[in-house]
Formats: C-alpha cells, sequence, structure tokens
C-alpha cells in the first residue's frame, strides 16, 4: 500500500488490510459457495460429520478442530490454521489428509451450527465480534446434511450474486 500522508483514508486502508484472526475449536466448511462452522466439545461429531457432508455433499474442508475468525472486509471469515491444513481427524484411523479438490483455505462465514447445548458457543463468538445466525444440528439425525443444506440454501437465497467462496485471485488488468 502507498502511504497517503496526512490522510485518514490511508489509515482506514491499514487498518482493512490487517484483520485481527481469532483462534476457535470447531470445525470450519464450505458448501454451495457458504462456509460455516461446527461447534462443540471434543467427541460431540463434529469431524465426523464434516467427513461425511465432504463425501456425500461435496462439502470442502477449510479447518478441522482449530480455526480462525475475524470480521475483516465487510464480513466473518473463516480460515484454517497451517500446522493442520488439509488434514481431517477420522476416528478410528486418526488424523487423515484430503485431497485437494476437498480443501479450500478461507471462506466467508454464513453461519454456526452448534453440535450440543452444553456449551454456549454463540455468546463467545459475538464477544470476539462475529456476528452470524447460529443454528443447533444433531450431527447424527439421519436428516442432518439435508437439514444443512436447506440452511445454505437459505443463505444463498439472501446472499448477493458473487460467490462467498474467497481464492483471492490475481487482479488482472482489463485490456486498454
Amino acid at each position: 500500500m502507498r502511504k497517503i500522508s496526512g490522510s485518514r483514508f490511508a489509515v482506514v486502508l491499514l487498518r482493512m488490510s490487517h484483520p485481527r484472526w481469532q483462534l476457535i475449536h470447531a470445525t470450519a466448511l464450505c458448501l454451495g459457495g457458504i462456509g460455516f462452522l461446527l461447534m462443540g466439545k471434543s467427541r460431540s461429531g463434529k469431524s465426523d460429520f464434516a467427513l461425511r457432508l465432504i463425501m456425500e455433499e461435496g462439502a470442502r474442508l477449510v479447518g478441522d478442530d482449530a480455526c480462525e475468525v475475524a470480521w475483516c472486509y465487510g464480513g466473518a471469515f473463516v480460515r484454517g490454521t497451517p500446522s493442520l491444513s488439509g488434514i481431517l481427524e477420522v476416528r478410528p484411523w486418526g488424523p487423515t489428509r484430503l485431497a485437494r479438490e476437498q480443501i479450500i483455505p478461507r471462506a466467508k462465514l454464513g453461519f454456526v451450527c452448534t453440535l450440543d447445548d452444553s456449551a454456549p458457543f454463540a455468546p463467545d463468538l459475538h464477544h470476539k465480534g462475529i456476528d452470524v445466525p447460529v443454528y443447533p444440528v444433531a450431527p447424527f439425525e439421519r436428516a442432518a446434511s439435508a437439514k444443512l443444506r436447506l440452511l445454505v440454501q437459505g443463505v444463498q437465497g439472501l446472499s448477493s450474486p458473487e460467490p462467498l467462496c474467497l481464492d483471492f485471485p490475481k487482479r488482472v488488468k482489463p485490456p486498454l
């Protein structure tokens, strides 16, 4: 970024270019261009549900077990941690590396699913500055994947026509 001396605009751009990412215990996925978190205590079914969504619904893994969230660029975003990139905990086998087409580095966060009632995750997210809808989901119900697909469709219907998954492509100059 070029510094513009004496300009408040430069200060605003500087702040926007460095979002404050905060670590959170969750599994993050992207389905149909919508990013979402699966939150719950350890062994609540986050990774198992994520595996079913990846294999059966075509979801892409952003991060398992530890993700980073930030409110920046006009919305909430989620990304995986570098140390766990592309790795999903598959019990009882352990950490399993997914194929390249099954992962995505970051996504715009559309909603959060809580997988158990015992942990107050929504206030924790709100305290961190992330204000997105929170829905309870029972991950082992037979219709859990279908219910999640309905949530994604609902968010898609309310969102702008631009895709919400971010690959951050390089900008191309238009021809003169």
